[in-house]
């Protein structure tokens, strides 16, 4: 991870421990925000992808019974997670986070856009290939 120093007006790399910051936290907000400097900085979207599952389950862990929920957090973490499944050839894991969105989305119609989309092109590279 690049760190910005102000007094020296450059950057410096600085290594992210992040499986303890990821088994020490029951907070999904640093678990979202962390595999974003491994996918951005690191090039690591392996990780990325393992602490992206790692704040959506501790998400359902800790919001999914709430009266209000921070369902703006979790579709964050989806979409993170669909466009990696997409990413690394996964376009049906991809779209099961799409229709967790979608579940909670204030505009349903645009996610299953995206979905039927992705549905399309799936279908598609099927009859391509045969």
């Amino acid at each position: 991870m690049a760190l910005w120093s102000a007094s020296e007006g450059k950057t410096r790399n600085a290594s992210i421990p992040s499986r303890s910051l990821a088994g020490d936290s029951d907070s999904y907000e640093i678990l979202f925000e962390l595999p974003k400097l491994f996918e951005e900085h690191h090039k690591d979207r392996a990780r990325a992808r393992n602490l992206f599952e790692t704040a959506l389950k501790r998400w359902q862990t800790t919001e999914a019974n709430k009266k209000e929920r921070d369902d703006l957090t979790m579709m964050q973490i989806a979409g993170h997670l669909a466009r990696l499944a997409e990413d690394a050839g996964e376009p049906k894991r991809a779209v099961e986070y799409l229709i967790m969105i979608r579940d909670v989305s204030p505009s349903p119609e645009a996610v299953q856009k995206q979905i039927d989309e992705l549905n399309a092109r799936q279908t598609a590279g099927h009859t391509a290939a045969e």
